[in-house]
C-alpha cells in the first residue's frame, strides 16, 4: 500500500483515499513502516469480540424453541434433532 502511494507522488495519500477508499491513517502507518523498516504491531486480532452468548444469554435456547415451533426449519438448518 505504502509503495503504491509513494509511486503516485505528491498528493498520493489523498488520491489513494479518494479514489481507492484507503484510510489515510493506515497509509501513513504503512509509509512510516516502509521508511523505518520496522513493522508497527497493533494487535488488532487480539482484541476480539464478545461471543453472541455474552450479549444474548438465551440465544441457543431461543433458536431451539423456534426450531421446535417450526419443524420445517430443522431441514433448513441441517438438523433433525435440534431440540435434543
Amino acid at each position: 500500500m505504502a509503495q503504491t502511494v509513494q509511486g503516485l507522488g505528491l498528493g498520493g495519500q489523498r488520491l489513494a483515499q479518494s479514489e481507492l477508499g484507503w484510510n489515510r491513517d493506515t497509509i501513513r502507518k504503512g509509509t512510516r513502516e516502509l521508511k523505518s523498516g520496522i513493522i508497527c504491531v497493533d494487535n488488532m486480532s487480539g482484541k476480539g469480540r464478545y461471543k453472541a452468548e455474552v450479549h444474548l444469554p438465551n440465544l441457543l435456547e431461543d433458536i431451539k424453541n423456534l426450531a421446535l415451533l417450526n419443524p420445517s426449519m430443522n431441514h433448513a438448518i441441517g438438523s433433525r434433532n435440534v431440540g435434543a
